[in-house]
């Protein structure tokens, strides 16, 4: 996913990498095109210890995780630089080649949605080992900006949290979180900062990017562990989404994919959940995972996927069943009402015999690939 810049200059290199300086990645949703930049997410200092504790670093499928020894604790100076708005990184005692400090950076990414005003980076290197002699991070916003803007981040992250309901266990908070991110972001690249957590918890508007790495930040806030994963998806290119790990398991969301592009008209606060808590084997029917720091968790439990949860599941022959469960949503008043079938040829004959249930003006749309279905009430 990295374009280099390389300049000979005295037997040197000087390369810049980084999220929106270097290299742009289209990526893609519903035909729109948006923005993909580099990485950046985990804990706080640099003391290799603290970060082991968190169960951001201490994970299996954290970038820290996946380091070895010394690239551990490159990142441990690449936090701490970041944090106090150093130029330079202090490769104190180590020697890392150009591979190790791009793994380095990928992890560092990938563990901290909190450092938004990194940009990039760029990295010095020379002989035929290509030992890194330098490296400097490229800033977004100076150190005053970024203290300015984390309070605004701060506000808008604490009224969205204050939206979980008191007591919830790990899916009912995840499911929060998801939701609340999908209704209160409008999908578009119109915010400058839409490859980090700003455009969602201030300007309210983002790409993939933004939102998966704002899943991320808020759930990585409320204890729950949340990473974001690279790839892309047939004929649309680039994407992010995140894994995220609720009752011990792993399970993919797709925050971006829930947020409904439907023609016409919806309700204001309709979500999607074709997309949430999903398995390896769902999310490979239109994603192709990207693992430069090795093999992602493979997601086979299926306890917290939303309508597994939400017992709206429908095997083979359970049509009725599902007829039923619709009426009593209306009898509800509910306006949306959401549905997942064993294959396309079932939720086609569900389809099919909504007609049955005499509602006019009922409107539905389907995920084809996921065998959802999706009642907008009349």
């Amino acid at each position: 996913m990295e374009q280099k810049n390389n300049q000979s200059k005295k037997g040197m290199r000087i390369v810049i990498a980084g999220m929106l300086i270097v290299f742009i990645v289209g990526c893609f949703f519903g035909g729109r095109q948006w923005l993909l930049p580099a990485r950046t997410r985990s804990q706080t200092a640099a003391k290799r210890h603290a970060l082991s504790q968190s169960i951001y670093t201490a994970d299996s499928q954290s970038g820290y995780a996946r380091l070895t020894a010394s690239e551990q604790i490159a990142y441990a100076q690449f936090l701490k630089a970041a944090e106090t708005h150093l130029s330079s990184v202090a490769l104190s005692g180590i020697r890392l080649d150009v591979e190790a400090v791009k793994r380095v950076w990928q992890a560092f990414y990938q563990d901290n949605p909190q450092i938004f005003w990194v940009s990039g980076y760029r990295y010095t290197y020379g002989g035929a080992n290509q030992i890194v002699s330098g490296v400097q991070l490229v800033y977004a916003y100076t150190q005053q900006e970024a203290q300015a803007k984390q309070r605004q981040i701060d506000t808008g992250a604490k009224r969205m949290l204050a939206q979980i309901p008191k007591g919830a266990d790990d899916y009912h908070t995840v499911l929060a979180v998801h939701d609340i991110i999908v209704k209160d972001t409008r999908y578009g690249s119109g915010s400058k900062d839409n490859q980090n957590i700003v455009s969602v918890l201030v300007d309210h508007e983002s790409v993939c990017a933004g939102y998966s790495r704002a899943m991320q930040y808020l759930l990585k806030k409320v204890g729950i562990y949340c990473t974001v994963v690279d790839g892309r998806v047939a004929g649309r290119g680039a994407h992010e989404w995140n894994l995220v790990k609720m009752d011990g398991d792993y399970y993919f969301v797709d925050v971006t994919w829930d947020d409904p592009t439907f023609e016409g008209e919806a309700p204001s606060d309709y979500v999607d959940h074709a997309f949430f808590g999903i398995t390896t084997r769902a999310l490979l029917k239109n994603h192709t995972i990207d693992a430069p720091l090795g093999e992602i968790a493979t997601c086979e439990a299926t306890r917290d996927n939303y309508f597994v949860r939400e017992q709206r599941d429908y095997h083979a022959g359970e049509s009725g069943k599902f007829l039923r469960a619709v009426l009593m949503a209306r009898y509800r008043g509910e306006k949306i009402f959401s549905a997942r079938f064993a294959s396309a040829d079932d939720m086609q004959k569900a389809v099919s015999r909504l007609r049955w249930l005499r509602l006019p003006g009922l409107r539905y749309v389907k995920r084809e690939e996921m065998h959802v279905l999706t009642l907008l009430m009349p």
